[in-house]
This record gives structure tokens, C-alpha cells and sequence, in this order.
């Protein structure tokens, strides 16, 4: 995409590196962490790894996976929106992992944190500029599970409480 196509509009990758979050966050507990959690319920360390090792692996190698989509409408311009999902991001301990700009405003893809009751999430955020308004079309991939108990559409609407939080901020 030429920067023609962009005339009022700074590129996804300034706005990260503006935000100041370009770096490494862990994404998270390892899975050694959460194993140790099973100590507290007389199961051994060992054996919850084992268990959660196998549980995924059974579920990467048959294609298992959950998904679901919130969109979200935003009353601020593009900019501040961006800004404002990337602190989200960072502050909810996702991983950015891609951030480019497309014809509409931005598209990026984060890792969620594995928790005690999910693996690692993809989520994938399109920003898309309104003018006054900003549209985020949010989607969130749970791989090696066939049930989600309402964690992915729960991801998506903490980070988007989250980034109302940093809009309120940065309108200050």
C-alpha cells in the first residue's frame, strides 16, 4: 500500500511504537505454572502437566478449535481508538503479534494469555476509520478445544472495557 493511500492517517506502526508498548510481554502463566495449581486439588505437578499436555495435543491433532465475533462502535476518531486498543492489549497481557494497515484503517492479531480453563487465544482485530466514529470488528480463535463456556466472547469484551477505560484516559 503507497503512503498516498494513507494522507491523513498515521500507519498502525507508529501508533504501536507511540503507545510505547513495543516489546515483550510473556503472554501469561506457562503451562509448568498452571500445573502447579493441581497441587492444590492432591494432584501432582507432573500429572497436571501430562494431562494438559495430552488434552492439547488430542485437540491440535483433530483440528479442535472455538471461535466467536463481537464488533464494537467506538465515538472517537481512529487515532485515539488504535492507541487505546493497544494499551488494552498490552495491559490485558496479549501478545501483539501483527499490526498492519489495510485500506479501511488497521488489522491486528494478538495472543491471549493460556489461563487455567483455555489454551492460548488468537484474537484478530480490524479497525476500521469512521471519522468520528471507529468500528472494531473483533474475533477471538480458541485452538485445541471444542467447547469455550463463553471465554471467547468474554476476551473480546474485556479488552474492549478495557480500551473504553484508556479512551476515558486519554480524553483527559
Amino acid at each position: 500500500m503507497s503512503d498516498q493511500a494513507l494522507p491523513n492517517r498515521p500507519k498502525i506502526g507508529d501508533i504501536v511504537r507511540d503507545a510505547g508498548t513495543v516489546g515483550g510481554e510473556d503472554g501469561g502463566p506457562s503451562l509448568s505454572d498452571l500445573a502447579g495449581v493441581g497441587a492444590l486439588f492432591g494432584q501432582s505437578a507432573a500429572m497436571a502437566t501430562a494431562s494438559m499436555t495430552l488434552a492439547q495435543a488430542l485437540g491440535d491433532r483433530f483440528h479442535l478449535h472455538t471461535e466467536a465475533q463481537v464488533d464494537r462502535e467506538f465515538s472517537a476518531p481512529y487515532v485515539s481508538v488504535a492507541r487505546a486498543l493497544i494499551l488494552a492489549l498490552h495491559a490485558k497481557k496479549h501478545k501483539l503479534v501483527s499490526a498492519f494497515d489495510t485500506s479501511g484503517g488497521a488489522a491486528l492479531e494478538a495472543q491471549a494469555a493460556m489461563t487455567l480453563f483455555h489454551n492460548q487465544a488468537t484474537l484478530t482485530l480490524l479497525v476500521t476509520d469512521g471519522g468520528a466514529t471507529t468500528h472494531v470488528k473483533g474475533r477471538s480463535d480458541l485452538a485445541g478445544q471444542i467447547k469455550d463456556f463463553g471465554a471467547n466472547k468474554g476476551m473480546l469484551n474485556d479488552l474492549y472495557a478495557k480500551t473504553d477505560e484508556y479512551l476515558t484516559l486519554l480524553a483527559t
